[in-house]
């Protein structure tokens, strides 16, 4: 059996339901190959069990000071990928970054019959070609910086971008390599939930939950707009479930929380806050039992947690990130603005009163769970083993 590594600088165990985890995976399930995820390990980091369903789990032992997500701190993984090129059928990376280019350069150059495959979202060094050219420096680089990604792009075998966005931006702006580009969302694990066997609720039995997923409290999520919205809408018997652990190195969350409690004391039975929910069958109860889902973040690359709402048939209420409008068009929700806590406060509130009726919204409109499974679009992956 041919086998299919994954190289990946940093794996810890929330990745095992990511999908650095589940991309390869599906692809060596799809294909008849045998998988293994090679990745850096220290004193700081877990080492997981040897091997996670089908998937082997190789950990390489790190003493440098430098940062490996740096250029010169991943070189012992260079290394390996010299070492092992020629017994590498597959080579999967995550994103465009320098680090990239050098292992599709290592991995073509001792293994030119090899397969590379990159998955890319639209962060890494592509996301500066979108920045203004402005003068001659910027202008210098960002030339530079294209061809950079131009010979990354010639030497990969099958690129598989996540976003319709980075899609035609990187068609338009590589046409050469279009034929390579295949748009690849990132699916919901069909296979993993279904294994538990789980009793999912029709959609007349969805409680009066809205629920929010990520890390509470970071700037990124923006969480503060869905609190401030939230202060001025009439719960009644609604529940606002955040889902996630409490920002704590950013800021320190909690007490933002405590404070907000003290100003508004009759939402304390309204808001709960869970926590980080390691366990997915857990995660994913929350899932199945709500009837909104709110996502507030100022940036995404991707949103895998909107793929997850749209699997559960939530309506979803989310500011203009990631994969958002493509959940919105699979399944049922609107678009708001990352700034304006009123607006999302109206809509809840029309929620709330049953103006807005999102059972009947998502009856209307929605995609089957087969249509974003991740068994589903890795069909979209063609490979001439």
């Amino acid at each position: 059996m041919k086998n299919l590594v994954f190289i990946h600088n940093v794996f810890k165990e929330q990745e095992l339901y990511k999908d650095s985890f589940i991309f390869p995976r599906y692809i060596a399930q799809h294909h008849g190959l045998n998988p293994s995820i090679i990745y850096h390990v220290t004193s700081d980091t877990q080492k997981l069990a040897p091997q996670y369903l089908d998937v082997e789990l190789t950990p390489l032992k790190y003493k440098g000071k430098l940062n490996n997500f740096s250029f010169r701190g991943a070189w012992y993984l260079f290394i390996y990928c010299i070492r092992n090129a020629s017994r590498m059928d597959v080579l999967v990376r995550m994103h465009i970054s320098y680090q990239t280019v050098l292992f599709a350069l290592i991995y073509k150059l001792f293994n030119k019959k090899g397969t590379f495959i990159l998955r890319t979202d639209g962060y890494g060094i592509a996301a500066a070609l979108k920045r203004p050219s402005g003068g001659l420096v910027r202008r210098q680089a960002n030339r530079t910086i294209s061809q950079i990604i131009s010979s990354l792009l010639k030497r990969t075998d099958q690129i598989c971008v996540e976003t319709p966005d980075l899609y035609d931006f990187l068609t338009e702006r590589y046409p050469q390599y279009s034929h390579k580009m295949r748009f690849i969302l990132m699916g919901f694990d069909e296979e993993l939930y279904q294994s538990d066997s789980p009793s999912e609720r029709p959609l007349t039995e969805k409680e009066n939950i809205m629920i929010a997923s990520g890390r509470i409290g970071s700037k990124q999520k923006n969480t503060e707009l869905l609190l401030e919205a939230a202060a001025n809408v009439d719960l009644k018997n609604w529940k606002l479930v955040l889902i996630g652990p409490i920002e704590s190195d950013e800021c320190d969350f909690q007490k933002y929380i405590d404070g907000y409690f003290k100003k508004y004391p009759q939402l304390k039975e309204h808001i709960i806050f869970t926590g980080e929910i390691k366990d997915r069958k857990a995660y994913w109860e929350w899932f199945d039992r709500a009837s909104v889902f709110v996502h507030t973040a100022i940036y995404e690359s991707y949103g895998i947690v909107l793929t997850e709402a749209t699997r559960f048939k939530n309506y979803i209420i989310s500011t203009d990130v990631g994969i958002a409008r493509e959940m919105i068009a699979k399944g049922s929700g609107e678009i708001i603005p990352s700034d304006n806590p009123e607006k999302l406060g109206n809509i809840l509130q029309a929620i709330v009163n049953g103006e807005k009726n999102v059972k009947e919204l998502i009856r209307n409109n929605h995609c089957k769970p087969q249509d974003i499974s991740y068994e589903n679009e890795i069909k979209k992956l063609s490979l001439n083993l």
